[in-house]
């Protein structure tokens, strides 16, 4: 049930890239801009291989127009990785934050209605690794919900027993051995 996830996180864990700020986000944007920044610098060198007369793909204003569709582009491709991406982390991150709010309530209060399984479970719409941390989000959720489930038949069990004990002889009993 996990070879994929396993397979997926231990694949991401040798191509990662350096990372160079604190923000995933951040590092993102510094590399698709510096992509774009190079594929600007290098193109009008490119069409020159492919016939285009240098004195026309070498000019500055070619040439800077060039870096500046470069530059354009990654910032592009940073904002639609921002918004898909980000949109499913944040709602990940959501998501287990609501379960340890509800698990912080329902120690307290016993009423574990505020999370049910069905209700904080995500939707899995992608074969990726976002996908992979949903599913073993949910996975994580049922085996959560298991525990609890157990959890409370054995306090069921234990307000049973101790409502049929008689302290009194439970305590003749234990003090006479």
């Amino acid at each position: 049930m996990f070879t994929e996830l396993d397979t997926s996180l231990a694949r991401s864990h040798r191509s990662a890239l350096p990372r160079l700020t604190a923000k995933v986000f951040w590092d993102l944007a510094i590399w698709m801009s510096g992509f774009g920044l190079l594929i600007g610098i290098l193109f009008p060198f490119g069409i020159v291989l492919l016939g285009v007369h240098s004195t026309v793909s070498l000019r500055p204003k070619f040439f800077l127009g060039c870096i500046v569709a470069g530059l354009i582009v990654g910032a592009v491709n940073f904002f639609l990785a921002h918004a898909i991406v980000g949109a499913r982390v944040r709602r990940l991150a959501e998501s287990m934050s609501h379960v340890g709010t509800s698990l912080s309530e329902a120690r307290l209060t016993g009423d574990w209605s505020t999370c049910s399984q069905e209700s904080c479970q995500l939707e899995i719409d992608s074969k990726d690794e976002l996908g992979d941390a949903a599913h073993a989000f949910n996975w994580l959720l049922e085996s959560l919900a298991a525990a609890c489930r157990s959890e409370d038949a054995v306090n069921l069990v234990n307000r049973s027993l101790s409502e049929h004990l008689d302290f009194d002889e439970l305590v003749n009993v234990s003090m006479a051995n």
